[in-house]
């Protein structure tokens, strides 16, 4: 073995000249570990022939696992590509199983395509045969494929009842409100309870004396709906739209405007989330509301009641909402069709497709109404790989994009612009769609005008932050200032679509939440049909892209996405490091790089970027690089930045990111555009009085939820461009921040028992994850615990396990709803015939 020359391969040739009879292991560890390296290397160099050494792998993999050397075994069958192998060999005991799995289950984040699916579905079959069920599921879940795990196929019992739990959520509003009850937390609280105005008083008061202007009452009032929304979310009540007196409950909504009662009566949805009777009975009577707006929010809230997780038998939200698909009323419309997207998020059900799709196939639909569409159908059928509906998408974009331009640059726009002067009817049509600059020269005159306005409003923006452009009525933003792009940053956007509606970009990313965590291979036909097409504009691909590595961890895609121009690129790369520990640590070294020499488009990305790799996980370096950023002189990061804060400590609330909101509140005090997004911050810190979370990722952090990224990206897609957030969130758009709705998962773990269904207090540990998988013997899991009883929660990063033996129980991990019982229970029901 070590005095042979390289390339030689005699410790193998010998032994398969040699005694057959005399065991591989009768030499040692190191002559087996010998053989498992020349077998792989003289496969690779073709020296020897698979049949020739097919007995002496099946006999080394045996002793490997006799010798409890399973993550050998492993590494062998994936150096030789038999991965299948393994399936052949007999366990000693669950927890040579586990270890066998969980690496596999590990290795499928390094593994090229389609190699990674190749191990997570060999995992899964190793649970199957095992009868562990429920840990089959988790990896089916990892797959994208919960299907791969029939109910029907699990015999009766604790198990089934717990992977009923897994696949449906059941009495969520229930256990919520226990586990409220139980942490004392079930009084309502106001926006003023969050906001802690009396710290920050005297600030205020200075502010006064020196002549300073103060948040109008209409924006202030949409901020405090909003705030209360979050923060009272899935309770059930508060104490101003659900107040007893019907007095008060009117005098709340109307005292917004316009837009602003939409989100008002809509934020009924996230009070009784997950509550559908109790919250559809309180929200039935404004649906006859005379006020437009009102009845509106009514349909929108009827649609956030399920969260995008609760089934209803009922089917009520589809009964409610569908007879409004076709309003001539624009609001109610649009609120319909959202509703629908949010209340059947990730059913991919063909009903609402057929429902809605004719509406999107229409090429005389307004933007607006086939932009919501689009998102609406691509929540329902997120990361469902239709390529039918892909189709559909495609077409939709051709609709509504501007033929003359797609796919090419400026200079060759400029040479185009000269040879084709597009008629006042077609300038009319094209104010509606997405199209690149610049415009044809006909059209130059127009423009120079729209640019001159654009820099009277930017010197009002630079002396008063976002200035006061986002009014919440349809007469303010009527007044608005065109935000063409000028001149001067041509050469910033020369690869980047600029959308005409800032809603237009919903098309890119519909099409992209079909492919969500899908990777590369999966989106390749439909890069190549834009490009068949026509469409090379880079946001629609690089929105698809950007999709499709959600969560993959994709070191080769993250380089890809740095090569990128557009203010997608940090975006991008947030997306791909999400979830994963390595690559996350290094795209925070990336994105001061961008923040040092980037565009002025990527560094506006970088805190939306930070927020999205992050939520629900404030970290203290990420919250510094957010604090420093939310001063920044460009006001377009500085909003990005404070919404990024909210993101990150998103239902944790957590004392020191809510200090520093606070004092934000003061500095801003002038600002009522950057107030406005404190104070939204602010809710989002406090969501669901810290038992919600925002995070993608569940299970012990290896599931990606694609209902949760989707809602995430929905709201950060349209805060991406130069102004696009000050036409979006902060103008007459902002009932979009209810899609975090989607993100919402509860976080705590309550243990039932397992024959009376009733919750049961249980000794658990609760400390940060230990990653231990490859280590020998039984390592610790968690440290720096605590010991608990239930119900506890539990925040990203965190795992629990039972710290008794009295209770056993069937989840892979305890994180949400576990059935318990207790061993001796167990024992005797496994000595029964």
């Amino acid at each position: 073995m070590t005095m042979a020359e390289a390339g030689s391969y005699e410790c193998l040739r010998f032994r398969l000249q040699g005694d057959a009879s005399i065991s591989v292991g009768y030499w040692g560890q190191e002559y087996v570990r010998s053989l498992v390296g020349e077998i792989g290397e003289a496969l690779e160099a073709q020296v020897v022939e698979r049949a020739e050494v097919n007995a002496l792998v099946t006999e080394i993999l045996r002793n490997l696992m006799e010798k409890h050397a399973e993550i050998d075994a492993c590494d062998f069958c994936l150096e030789i590509g038999e991965l299948d192998r393994l399936k052949e060999l007999e366990f000693s005991d669950r927890q040579s199983q586990d270890r066998v799995c969980l690496y596999l289950i590990s290795c499928a984040d390094y593994l090229p395509e389609p190699e990674n699916k190749h191990a997570l579905k060999l995992a899964l079959d190793l649970y199957l045969m095992a009868k562990r069920y429920t840990h089959a599921f988790r990896v089916a879940n990892i797959l994208g494929e919960p299907e791969l795990v029939p109910l029907e196929q699990v015999p009766p019992g604790s198990m089934r009842v717990q992977l009923e739990l897994m696949q449906t959520p059941k009495d969520w509003s229930r256990h919520y409100h226990d586990v409220a009850q139980e942490l004392e937390i079930l009084e309502a609280k106001t926006p003023d309870d969050i906001y802690k105005s009396h710290l920050v008083e005297s600030g205020r008061r200075l502010g006064t004396l020196l002549g300073s202007t103060h948040m109008d009452s209409a924006r202030e009032n949409l901020a405090a709906s909003l705030v209360n929304a979050f923060v009272n979310a899935g309770f059930g009540s508060d104490k101003f739209i659900t107040s007893s007196s019907e007095d008060e409950r009117r005098n709340w909504i109307f005292r917004n405007r316009a837009h602003g009662m939409l989100s008002a009566t809509a934020s009924l949805g996230m009070i009784f989330l997950y509550d559908i009777d109790g919250g559809l009975a309180e929200i039935d009577k404004y649906l006859y509301s005379p006020e437009e707006y009102v009845r509106a929010g009514a349909l929108l809230a009827i649609g956030l009641l399920s969260g995008g997780r609760i089934a209803d038998d009922c089917d009520a939200a589809l009964a409610l909402l569908a007879e409004y698909v076709e309003s001539e009323n624009a609001h109610m419309r649009l609120a319909a069709i959202l509703g629908l997207g949010f209340a059947y998020a990730g059913t991919h059900r063909m009903d609402i497709l057929e429902l809605l799709a004719p509406t999107l196939a229409d090429a005389s639909t307004p933007v607006e109404v086939a932009a919501v569409t689009a998102l609406a159908l691509g929540l329902v059928f997120v990361a469902s790989a239709n390529a039918d509906l892909a189709a559909t998408f495609i077409q939709a974009i051709q609709d509504h994009y501007s033929e003359a331009f797609a796919g090419v640059d400026e200079s060759k726009a400029d040479s185009a612009a000269e040879s084709a002067k597009p008629s006042q009817a077609e300038e009319a049509q094209a104010r509606e769609r997405m199209e690149l600059e610049p415009p044809s020269d006909s059209a130059h005159r127009r423009q120079a005008d729209e640019e001159h306005a654009a820099q009277v409003a930017d010197r009002s923006v630079q002396a008063n932050g976002f200035g006061n452009t986002a009014e919440l009525g349809e007469a303010d933003a009527a007044k608005r200032p065109s935000t063409a792009p000028n001149s001067a940053s041509r050469s910033e956007n020369r690869n980047e679509s600029t959308f005409r509606h800032p809603l237009a970009r919903f098309f890119p990313l519909a099409l992209g939440l079909l492919y969500l965590h899908k990777r590369g291979l999966s989106i390749e036909p439909v890069t190549d049909a834009l490009q068949a097409m026509g469409m090379n504009a880079p946001f629609i691909s690089e929105m698809v892209e950007c999709c499709a590595y959600f969560g993959a961890g994709d070191v080769l895609a993250l380089q890809r996405f740095l090569g990128w121009e557009t203010g997608l690129a940090p975006m991008a790369a947030a997306a791909n490091a999400a979830g994963e520990s390595i690559t996350l640590q290094m795209s925070l070294r990336l994105f001061d790089r961008i923040l040092q020499f980037g565009s002025d488009q990527q560094r506006r990305a970088v805190p939306l970027a930070l927020g999205l790799a992050y939520v629900s996980n404030p970290r203290l370096e990420v919250v510094d690089t957010l604090s420093k950023l939310s001063h920044d002189g460009d006001a377009e990061i500085a909003a990005g930045a404070i919404l990024a804060m909210g993101l990150v400590a998103a239902g944790t609330n957590q004392a020191r990111v809510a200090g520093l909101l606070r004092e934000l509140s003061a500095f801003y005090n002038e600002d009522p555009s950057l107030l406005f997004v404190v104070r939204l911050a602010q809710g989002l810190t406090h969501a669901g009085r810290g038992l919600l979370t925002l995070a993608p990722f569940y299970s012990d952090g290896a599931v990606l939820d694609p209902v949760s990224a989707a809602g995430l990206l929905t709201l950060l897609v349209l805060c991406l461009g130069p102004g696009s957030m000050r036409e979006t969130l902060l103008g007459r758009y902002h009932f979009f921040f209810y899609a975090l709705a989607l993100a919402a998962r509860p976080r705590f773990l309550i243990t039932l028992d397992a024959d009376s269904k009733e919750p049961v207090p249980v000794l658990v540990r609760v400390g940060q994850a230990v990653d231990t998988v490859g280590q020998a013997g039984r390592p610790k899991t968690i440290t720096g615990f605590q010991t608990h009883t239930t119900p506890v929660l539990i925040g990203v990063g965190e795992r629990a396990e039972l710290a008794t033996n009295e209770w056993v129980c069937n989840a892979p991990v305890l994180e949400g709803i576990v059935l318990v019982q207790r061993r001796e229970q167990i024992s005797e029901h496994e000595a029964r015939p």
